[in-house]
């Protein structure tokens, strides 16, 4: 494969330095760049040279990459029928005995049908006063997009007896021999070393490739002789000939996420069955289901392939929580590692909700207020678990602020899990929890998950970038991530979930927040939001860590919320606020006028995650 790449380059290059053109005794060149002549476009000649080349009455051809090929005719007209199309429907021969004369012989821009250089007239000047006035010129086209070709049948005219268009190109450089001395000596040098070059920059491509193959097949081999958590690579692997691509959901810096289906009876063997204790009634075997299958790049660097390894042996030890976005297998694609998990159809929590803000302003408007009642029957949606085969039918479209108190209780349920089995998420957000058919939320994205210590406690030791807005100050400024500093990213999912996916720190930059937070600020209560819900969510930014709820509490606490029911918020959303005005967040690293400000408070620089959005 690489070997025929090197010769198809190395053939192109030396088709591409044969001599010039010759067309009945005479050298012809494209003058409109100075020491340019057609060497370079032989392989075209096809195209519009072969009834130029064959008629009595034309002297001279050129071809240019601009205008496709100019042919020039000493005497009468040629039809339009007599002449050539060539691509981009320019034609080669028509000239008319109207047009310009210059030295007793007719001369036109043949490129375009039925035009002449009547309208070109005035530009005479700028290219055409040599040409006219020298016995060896024998014809001048002017164009308006190279500046005017003239022919001379005999001789060499130098540069000096040239003249300048106002573009900078050269009229009047003809010469009469294919390549002088010199020429073959520049080209005798230079082809060897393009040749050379194009073999090297072939093969480093060849081995590119060889490499990144050899790197994937060496974590591929790792994964399978792995026996992580207790759980056996092999028996999460699935074939890929069992995975249906159907078609792009979602893309990142690691790759991109497709929608793809899996038949039930494969399902039904996989490690995810297992752990659900999943069984198929009434489900045909034959029945297809649907799953996200997260994909690697293909040039993906080895750390990328290690951190996309290490994700996927983390979540086969996670275990299933209805909460959690699980995972269902891995597979490779074109030698490159997939993460197979269960699909949910509304996507991200933060795009569904922003979504159902726009609707519920227009229904509110519309005096439809059905859409924003409270209802009382969740009690069956917290004690319900949903498998990825199953699918109910819920209105979508409407949202209640119980629905609302449902997501934030469903968010803390998972994070507890998580908590529990002492792994701290790192990037907990609207953006990275996702929606299902019947509105159960699940936590997603595990690409910055880490198992903590017995003291339950990660320090990050790399410059990876981290969503420096939902982060807390001791993860910030100390690099120190704990449960409870998912608990202060749980309070801004809050903030999202109760303005309907607002902006978190509106009009504040990264720079500009770290300093703030040092000084005790935190974000203001949203003007839909009740005392007590602001006071959950300033709870959750305690500086202390340990003065943080936990997130069983948090999950208890919504548990009671939801059965109890309350006024803890209202669908009175006024857009005009910053936090709607706003992109999500931007990163750190784009504040570059406050580098040094960010060097000032971080140990080790933090950069923000780049949103999908």
């Amino acid at each position: 494969m690489c070997n025929s790449k090197i010769i198809s380059i190395v053939l192109l290059f030396w088709i591409a330095t044969s001599q010039a053109v010759k067309w009945n005794g005479n050298w012809a060149m494209d003058c409109d760049f100075p020491e340019h002549d057609l060497a370079n476009v032989t392989t075209k000649r096809p195209e519009c040279g072969g009834r130029c080349s064959s008629t009595p009455k034309c002297t001279h051809f050129s071809w240019s990459s601009y205008n496709g090929g100019t042919c020039w005719m000493k005497y009468g007209t040629v039809s339009k029928y007599d002449a050539i199309s060539v691509k981009k429907d320019m034609m080669c021969g028509v000239i008319y005995e109207k047009a310009i004369k210059w030295n007793g012989n007719s001369a036109m821009d043949c490129d375009f049908p039925e035009r002449d250089l009547t309208e070109a007239i005035i530009k005479q000047h700028e290219c055409s006063g040599r040409c006219s006035s020298t016995p060896d010129c024998t014809h001048f086209t002017w164009n308006s997009l190279n500046g005017g070709t003239c022919w001379m049948k005999q001789g060499v005219v130098s540069k000096s007896d040239a003249i300048a268009s106002e573009k900078g190109m050269i009229c009047g450089v003809v010469i009469k021999k294919s390549l002088s001395k010199t020429s073959i000596i520049t080209v005798a040098v230079l082809v060897p070393v393009v040749i050379v070059l194009a073999v090297v920059i072939a093969f480093r491509i060849c081995i590119k490739k060889k490499v990144q193959f050899q790197k994937t097949n060496l974590h591929l081999k790792q994964l399978q002789n792995e026996n992580k958590n207790g759980y056996l690579t092999d028996n999460w692997k699935i074939s890929p000939n069992y995975i249906i691509f159907n078609k792009k959901v979602g893309q990142g810096a690691f790759g991109n996420v497709f929608i793809a289906k899996i038949s039930s009876s494969v399902l039904a063997k996989t490690c995810y069955a297992s752990q659900t204790g999943m069984i198929l009634h009434g489900v045909r075997e034959d029945s297809a289901v649907n799953v996200a299958v997260k994909l690697l790049k293909d040039d993906a660097s080895q750390l990328e392939i290690n951190d996309f390894g290490n994700e996927i042996n983390l979540m086969k030890g996670i275990g299933y929580h209805k909460n959690i976005v699980n995972m269902i297998g891995w597979s490779t694609v074109r030698n490159q590692l997939c993460l197979v998990v269960e699909f949910m159809e509304n996507g991200d929590l933060l795009n569904f909700l922003r979504n159902r803000r726009t609707k519920l302003i227009a229904s509110i408007s519309e005096g439809d207020s059905s859409k924003i009642m409270f209802t009382q029957n969740y009690q069956k949606l917290l004690e319900k678990t949903s498998l990825v085969h199953e699918t109910t039918l819920v209105d979508t479209e409407s949202m209640t602020p119980n629905d609302l108190i449902c997501f934030a209780w469903q968010v803390a349920s998972g994070m507890e899990y998580l908590s529990l089995i002492k792994l701290v998420h790192r990037d907990l957000a609207a953006r990275n929890i996702l929606v299902s058919a019947d509105k159960k939320v699940k936590v997603s994205d595990f690409g910055l998950t880490r198992q903590v210590n017995d003291d339950l406690n990660y320090t990050s030791c790399t410059h990876r970038r981290l969503p420096v807005k939902w982060m807390s100050v001791e993860a910030i400024f100390d690099q120190k991530f704990t449960t409870y500093s998912d608990v202060w990213a749980y309070g801004v999912v809050l903030f999202e979930i109760v303005t309907l996916g607002g902006t978190p720190y509106p009009g504040l930059s990264n720079c500009e927040l770290l300093a703030r937070l040092k000084t005790g600020y935190r974000m203001e209560r949203p003007d839909n939001c009740s005392q007590i819900m602001y006071d959950h969510m300033l709870h959750c930014w305690n500086e202390d860590p340990l003065k943080r709820p936990s997130f069983t509490e948090l999950r208890e606490l919504f548990e009671e919320v939801l059965c109890r029911g309350g006024h803890y918020f209202s669908f009175e959303i006024n857009e005009k606020n910053n936090y709607y005005s706003v992109p999500s967040f931007n990163s750190i690293s784009s504040d570059t006028n406050d580098n040094l400000q960010e060097k000032e408070f971080l140990q080790k620089p933090v950069y923000s995650v780049e949103e999908m959005n």
